[in-house]
Formats: C-alpha cells, structure tokens, sequence
C-alpha cells in the first residue's frame, strides 16, 4: 500500500483482525484513508463489506442475547457470572448465550467466553449506540474487581472531565507499569489527560509525561516525542516543561544531532529552576551526550555536578544516574572502570528499573566488559539476564543496545554465526521500536562479521549505509565504529591509504577529545597497519606507543596483544627482524588471556612473515599453519588465502600431508600431542562436532583408521 503504520497500531490491527492477512489490509485500508497517524484512542476502520456482512450476521439473534453479547465485547475477560450480573434479564443469560454459540458468535471454554473471531466483537460494539455503550460501562465498573479494567469502565462511562477518573486512569496506570505492561500503562495515562478537568492542566501535561515514559519503554518511540514534544509547546517555562525538553534528549530525539541536543539541553537546564533533581540529571545526560559525542573533556565537568547535586539531593534514582554519568566520563578518559563509583550506583539498582535497561548500572557494567573484552562468558550471562529482565518488564526499547552488545561478545569470541543473527535481531528490534537512530548499530555490527568472513563487497555496503544514517544522527561513538569497520575492510582489501583515510578522523576526534581508553573503538592496530605500509613509520610508532602505554596503563590484554604485534611490524618494517620476533612472541603471551581467535591468528600471520624474511622456513611455515588453521575454522575467507600465499613463500612440503587444509593438519598435530577432541576444540576455538567433522576427513585422507594410527603417520613424516 505504499506506507508503514507505527508498530504499536501495527498490534492492534493484528488483535482486531485475529491474524487474517486479507482483514488486516482491509482495516489498514481504512486507517490510512482516515489519515490516522498514530491510533491512540482511535477505534480501528471496520470496512462496510465487513461490517455489513458482520451486522446481518448479529442481526439475527434476538435483541435480549445481542444486548448480552455487547457485555461480552465491552469486557476485557468476559465471564459468564460477569455478564450475568450485568444483564437485566440475568436468569435468561445462559439461554441466551447458548443461541449465540450455536450461532457461531461466541465460543465458551468453562466459564470464560470469547467471540469466535474478534472483528465479530468489534463490529458489535462500535454498532451499539453511545448511551448504551456509556450506561454498559458504568455498570461494568461497579462489578469488575481489576483495577485497571474498572478505570477503563468509568472513563468509557463518563463524556466530560472528571477528576474522580482521571484518578482512577491514574492508579491504574501505576499498577500497569508495575507489573511490566508499559504498554497498557502509556494508554492509561493518555486517557487520564483527556479526562483532566480544564483549570488541571499541569495533571494533563503530568500524565501525557508519563504516557510519553510509558510508550518509549514499550518501543513506540515516535508517539512517546509526539506527547513529550505537546507539553514543550504548551506548557510555560518552568520544570515540568523542561522535564519534557530533558527527557527529548535524554531518550534520543533522532531529529537533533549532538550539537544541537546539548543546546536543548542547557535549554532544558535553564527552566529547570530550583529543581536540584531535575538540574542532576540535566547535566547527568550532558555528560554522557558529549562523552559518547566525542567530548569526553567537556562532558567532564557536567558529571563532577551531577554528582555533588545528586549528593546533596538524596534521591536514589538520581545519584544512580549521576554515578552512571561519572562512570562512562571516567572509562572514556581511560581510567578503567572506577569499581568504587560503579559499586555504589549498583547498589542503587533497583532506583532505575524504572527508567531504560541503557540507564542501569548493571548495563554500564557489561558494556564495559564487553569493550574490554576478556570474559566473554561472564557478558554473554550477564547480558542475557538483562535481556530477561527487559522481557519481563515489557522495555522492548532496550532490545537493540543489548542485541549490539550480544553481536560484539560473540564476533570476537569467534562466534560468527551468534553474532550475525544477533546483528540482524538489532536492526529488527530499532525499526519494530521506531528507532531509526538505532538502525546502524545492527548495520555496523552485521557489516563487521560479513568483513571478517571475507565478505567484503557486502560487509562496505552496509558499513556506507550506516555511516549514512549515524551521521544524521550521531553519537560519534557509532560514527567511529561504523569508520572502524570500513578501515578494517580496506585493509583486508590491501588499500592501506583508503583504510588510514576511514581511520584518521577517529584518531583525531579522540586526540581532541580526551577519548584515552584503547578497547572502544578498536581500530589503532589496522591504522598503524596501514601506517606502516604506506611508509609513515614515524606517524605509526607514535599510535603504537600510544597503544601500548594505554594497554599497560589499564592492564588491557586487547591493547597489550595488538599493540606488542603492531610493535613487530613496526620493528620489520625497519629491518629490525629480532626486535620483531620478540614483540611478537610477548603478543602471543597477551593473546593467553584474550579470547578473540582472529586476533590471534594475525599476530601468528604477522610472526610467521617475519620468521619466513629471516630465513627460518620451518618456524614460519608452523607459525602460517596456525594462523591458516584458526582463519579457515572461523571461516574467514581473505585472510586464509592470505595466510596460505605467505605459506607457500616459504617453499615447506609435509610429504605425506599435501593433501590436508591447515585446519586438518593442526588437528592432527593436536591429536598427535595427545589432546582430546574437547581440548581440540578449545584450542582451535571450535566445537567438538567440528572437530570430529575434521577428523573423519583427515582419517579418509591419510588412510588411517585410530588416533595411534593418526598420531605415528605425522611422526613418521616430519617437515621437509
């Protein structure tokens, strides 16, 4: 039809339709010609050919069991003792159903009823006249026991303002958020505003706040602005508007880039007033808006006064959000993660559970441990019990962030396939959430892994995509991951200046900045790489230093493996062949703590070239296998050959296992020193089935029938 509709009406078609693709299209139909923008407290479009069919069809039944059945449609979990005790004539509701179930009109399961197809339900009430659908209602209030469902009743049941439920709207919105449906909660609050008696209307631009909070958690972003930006253009100055102007900003309006969401918000700061919680979190998201901006130094001073109001202010929630802000300040400057601040604003956990999984403290944890790199088994639980935790409590506008940080664990744990379906899940989540902001991160994310496999064509397309996108909207932070993955591919396509080109503005940014932490973006050792063959040694050995120096500074196995590798090439690169072998060998020690097989595999690339320009053949060629082997087993295509044509440089033949792949040939070297299948795997970063796999080919190949067989046959042929 040429047009999207936001997904929470989206939701709604899906229930009214009962999942029929030919009557959902028929409703959208409707909804677009209406010119519906985003279904809030709108009744959905029944087509006429629907409805008319639908109403000769109820038209049958008497008028008593149709009055009965508007009951059962007005109700949320109709019963059969609720009906009954709503209708006028309840000793006849029984007959009265049974005609309308042997009718096909509703389906009884107990004491539970259910229209048979829920447009059935909706045609009959929208049918029924609006008095009697208000007489209904009011009477449904005085029965039903749910707090929400009787707030429903009373505003259904009223046409004017009416404080008595607006406060009921109210309450029942509290507990619909309470119990993990922001959802039902952000429509609760809507219909609250419109019942706000006129000389309330701070109550209405309060509620139409917490309808806003309510729809941005459940991931109906675009309507969430809508109300957030109504309070901005109605209310005076004053806090609340500039609640209402902080939140824009805080929650990402993707119309602002950086620049102009720190203008609104040193806005917001100025009607803030008196407010000292309002003021804390103000600065709270100034400093994390220019820290993940680029500023850390300017972000600096914004969380120091976060922090010292949040202390003399009390408030739990916001001293947990001002401890976040000093967190992401202190990492970014390269401090490591302050365990003492992070301490406490864990502590202060449960404050945020009602803002956004990204405000928790526990997501600063993992994040950082992510970046950083070296557990990724305590990421990968962690950030599935976040994920839990978002399912539970309904935040679907969390999903993307934690889908990245899922991506980024398992790419460089050599989990290729997780994380490309974890890359895909981010994309789906930001464009079913109405984050469009998001999008380059699942973008960024999927262009890396297809990179890495040699996809290179594919991975540049995605990576422009996302840079398009991240550009119009920021932060620079995914600005400069998106240029590291479009470095990385440059430099796995042999163009060393086109990769330096992606690569420099991040350097620059950072030097500018006061960005010193070496595991954010990940992207000096392929700018020193391309340093060093365009010839700019002096240029590279100053990043190199600066790598390293960051890397010991923090104890950073990333920086420290990288860096000492790229001191190699540099050292090569100059002649100085020992120093390089030597660099290099301390990088393979630093690889021990870092699980991240790719990396491994081009310091083993990186040694076996230079052992093979010092003329040790059988070194080099030991050193090629290895790297050859774990590319191949992560199925990285243009490095394999890469690390294979540098093998064949160096003239060694194994008679005997010509015919085996590397990967093949280092699983029975492992089989040969005695190894298990399982510590094979563990070895290789690959899973035991794979290994097996290897095995039987390798067995086939050699025609030997056991591990003994195996293990004489590649003693029995020794390197040439």
């Amino acid at each position: 039809m040429g047009t999207s509709l936001p997904f929470s009406l989206t939701r709604r078609l899906h229930d009214a339709s009962g999942g029929n693709p030919l009557f959902a299209l028929e409703i959208a139909r409707g909804l677009i010609a209406d010119d519906v923008a985003d279904g809030q407290g709108t009744s959905l479009t029944i087509p006429s050919s629907l409805k008319v069919t639908i109403e000769a069809r109820l038209a049958r039944l008497p008028r008593r069991a149709r009055d009965v059945l508007l009951a059962v449609a007005a109700l949320s979990q109709p019963t059969i003792p609720l009906v009954t005790a709503a209708a006028d004539r309840p000793e006849l509701v029984d007959q009265d159903l049974d005609r309308a179930a042997t009718a096909g009109i509703i389906q009884m399961d107990s004491e539970r009823i259910r229209f048979s197809h829920p447009l059935l339900g909706a045609v009959h009430y929208a049918a029924a006249p609006a008095g009697q659908r208000r007489r209904l209602h009011r009477r449904l209030a005085g029965l039903v026991t749910d707090i929400e469902e009787r707030a429903w009743h009373l505003a259904h049941g009223t046409t004017g303002k009416d404080r008595e439920v607006t406060s009921a709207l109210e309450q029942a919105a509290g507990s619909a958020r309470t119990r993990g449906a922001p959802s039902s909660a952000a429509e609760l609050w809507e219909e609250a505003s419109r019942h706000a008696p006129a000389d309330r209307r701070e109550d209405l631009w309060q509620d139409r706040g917490e309808a806003a909070m309510c729809h941005y958690l459940a991931g109906n972003v675009d309507r969430a602005r809508e109300l957030w930006e109504s309070v901005v253009a109605e209310a005076p100055a004053g806090p609340l508007r500039a609640a209402a102007r902080w939140r824009l900003v805080e929650f990402r309006h993707s119309n602002l880039d950086t620049a102009q969401q720190v203008e609104a918000a040193a806005q917001a700061l100025t009607e803030a007033g008196p407010d000292e919680g309002l003021q804390a979190i103000i600065h709270h998201t100034l400093a994390n808006t220019l820290a993940w901006g680029g500023e850390v130094n300017r972000a600096q001073p914004h969380a120091a006064i976060a922090l010292e109001i949040a202390e003399r202010h009390g408030d739990p929630l916001v001293l947990a959000m001002a401890l976040v802000a000093v967190a992401w300040v202190e990492f970014f400057s390269g401090r490591g993660i302050p365990r003492e601040i992070a301490a406490r604003a864990v502590a202060l956990e449960a404050a945020t559970s009602v803002l956004p999984l990204e405000n928790s403290p526990r997501y600063l944890l993992v994040l950082m441990a992510t970046l950083i790199g070296e557990d990724p088994d305590a990421c990968r639980r962690e950030l599935a019990d976040l994920g839990r935790l978002a399912d539970q409590s309904g935040y679907d506008v969390s999903l993307p962030l934690l889908l990245y940080a899922m991506s980024g664990v398992e790419l460089r744990a050599g989990q290729w396939d997780a994380a490309a379906r974890y890359a895909e899940m981010c994309q789906e989540a930001a464009a079913t959430t109405e984050q469009d902001f998001r999008v380059p991160l699942g973008l960024c994310a999927s262009a890396m892994v297809a990179a890495r496999r040699g996809l290179l064509g594919p991975a540049r397309a995605k990576a422009k995509e996302a840079l398009l996108l991240a550009t119009r909207s920021g932060p620079w932070y995914v600005e400069a991951c998106i240029r590291a993955v479009l470095g990385f591919i440059d430099v796995s396509a042999d163009d060393p200046h086109a990769a330096y080109g992606w690569l420099a503005p991040i350097i620059e940014r950072e030097e500018a900045g006061g960005y010193a932490v070496p595991t954010a973006v990940h992207h000096l050792p392929d700018a020193i790489e391309a340093l060093i063959i365009t010839g700019d040694l002096e240029r590279a050995a100053v990043l190199v230093g600066r790598l390293e120096q960051r890397g010991r500074a923090l104890d950073r196995a990333w920086a420290l493996a990288t860096g000492a590798r790229c001191r190699g090439l540099l050292a090569a690169a100059a002649g100085d062949l020992e120093t390089s072998q030597a660099a290099l060998r301390l990088a393979l020690a630093e690889h021990q703590r870092l699980p991240d097989p790719f990396e491994l595999a081009r310091t083993f690339l990186a040694l076996g070239g230079v052992q093979r320009r010092a003329r040790q053949k059988r070194p080099a060629a030991h050193s090629l296998e290895r790297a050859a082997s774990l590319f191949e087993a992560l199925g990285a295509a243009v490095w394999t050959a890469r690390a294979r044509a540098e093998l064949d440089r160096t003239g060694v033949h194994r008679p005997g296992r010509h015919m085996l792949t590397p990967t093949e040939e280092r699983v029975a070297e492992l089989v040969g020193s005695g190894l298990t299948n399982k510590e094979i795997a563990g070895n290789l970063f690959v899973s035991v089935k794979t290994v097996e796999a290897c095995l039987t080919r390798i067995y086939a190949k050699l025609a030997v029938r056991s591990r003994t067989e195996l293990a004489l046959k590649m003693t029995s042929t020794p390197p040439a």
